[in-house]
């Protein structure tokens, strides 16, 4: 056995044996990859809106002092992770 066959047992696994198998471990993997991503993506895209909405005014409409955006932004911050 070569050192990068040892390697990628080490790290992955076995390879699946049956076609069965490995047709389902690239859906699990598909699954987990498109969860990982929207769990990334919604939060930073909320973070974004946020700080948009209080460059264009959000800040004079709700009398919001300087700091208030920085707890905001923590909160979100701490909420999705």
């Amino acid at each position: 056995m070569s050192f990068l066959t040892a390697f990628r047992i080490a790290v992955w696994g076995r390879p699946a044996d049956t076609k069965e198998e490995r047709r389902f471990l690239v859906k699990i993997d598909v699954f987990i990859l498109t969860s990982c991503c929207l769990q990334y993506w919604t939060p930073l895209l909320d973070r974004a809106n946020l700080n948009n909405a209080y460059v264009s005014g959000m800040k004079e409409d709700l009398a919001m002092p300087s700091n208030e955006l920085n707890q905001i932004n923590t909160v979100f911050w701490c909420v999705s992770w």
